[in-house]
């Protein structure tokens, strides 16, 4: 039987050494340069890869105090020194994991607390963000 397209809130997102998962996964693309090369004559050129470059990878979850508030105190001091992974599987819509994980290495590159206002009643919502340096 084939596979159908899951819906996008279909995915188990986890941060290494976090509990809990997140419920927003933005980023951790690859992409990079390319260049064409034309050898001695060569009417059809040939094309060499640049270097791998990541966009930065992004979770972000509802705030819970008793949940985040302790991780955020952990983490903040940790900005641009906490190496770890992120991994997002694919789940169906009961949360069954559906296949293996993409898991990117990353360096915890900021964290964001949740906003306070006072005249809103949206969702609070906590954040970090992850320079990527490959997927493991």
């Amino acid at each position: 039987m084939p596979s159908r397209v899951i819906a996008a809130k279909d995915g188990l997102i986890l941060v290494a050494g976090i509990t809990e998962p997140w419920a927003v996964r933005t980023g951790g693309n690859v992409g990079g340069d390319t260049r064409l090369h034309h050898d001695g004559g060569n009417q059809r050129p040939s094309l060499v890869g640049g270097n791998k470059t990541w966009s930065d990878l992004v979770v972000r979850r509802g705030f819970k105090p008793d949940r985040d508030w302790p991780m955020l105190r952990r983490l903040l001091p940790l900005v641009l020194s906490w190496e770890t992974t992120v991994s997002h599987s694919p789940t169906d819509a009961n949360g069954l994991v559906l296949a293996t994980p993409l898991v990117w290495t990353c360096l915890l590159k900021g964290v964001d607390p949740s906003e306070a206002d006072a005249n809103s009643g949206d969702p609070a919502m906590v954040q970090l963000t992850f320079a990527v340096s490959g997927v493991a």
